[in-house]
C-alpha cells in the first residue's frame, strides 16, 4: 500500500535467527518487492556476535556494489526485480564489544513516545523531562537533551 501510494520508506529487520535461510529468505523478499533494508542483530542474543561472519559473505557473493559506512554499518546493492536495485545494510553493533567510543559516535539519542530520553538501547534508565514542553522551554528541553548525551558515558 505504501508504495501504492509514493510513500518512501524503509524496512528494518532485527535478525533473532542465526540461520542463513531465514536471511535470504529476507533477501528473497526485498528483492523481489524492490525494497531496502537495514539488517540488525538481536543484541539480546550474544550467539549474534558472530551473526556478520556468515551474512557477510553471502552478500558479497550477490551484490552489484558495496561500501563500508566507516560506522559499523556495511551497505550493498543487489539487482531485484526489473532490474531495480534494492540496497540492504548490515549493522555491527558496538553493543557486542561495549565500544562506547564508536556507539557515542555513531548512535543517536531517542526520544520516546512518552517523551524521555534513551542514550543507550540497552540500558532501561530515561531521562525524563521536569518542565512543560512548550514554546518559553527551549532552552530547557535543549538542556534535558544535553544531559542525555553527556549522561552516556559507558554500555
Amino acid at each position: 500500500m505504501l508504495k501504492k501510494h509514493n510513500v518512501k520508506f524503509g524496512l528494518n529487520h532485527v535478525l533473532q535467527s542465526e540461520s542463513l535461510n531465514s536471511i535470504e529468505d529476507i533477501i528473497d523478499f526485498v528483492t523481489e518487492y524492490g525494497l531496502s533494508i537495514k539488517l540488525l542483530p538481536d543484541l539480546n542474543n550474544i550467539n549474534n556476535v558472530n551473526l556478520k561472519n556468515s551474512i557477510i559473505p553471502l552478500l558479497d557473493s550477490i551484490a552489484i556494489k558495496k561500501i563500508d559506512k566507516g560506522t559499523g554499518a556495511l551497505k550493498w546493492w543487489i539487482s531485484g526485480s526489473n532490474n531495480k536495485e534494492v540496497a540492504i545494510m548490515y549493522i555491527d553493533s558496538p553493543c557486542f564489544y561495549n565500544d562506547i567510543t564508536t556507539c557515542k559516535e555513531y548512535s543517536e539519542v531517542r526520544l520516546l513516545p512518552s517523551l524521555n530520553l534513551q542514550t543507550c538501547i540497552k540500558r532501561n534508565k530515561l531521562i525524563e523531562f521536569d518542565c512543560d514542553i512548550a514554546e518559553n522551554n527551549k532552552s530547557l528541553i535543549k538542556n534535558k537533551f544535553q544531559e542525555s548525551w553527556n549522561s552516556f558515558t559507558s554500555c
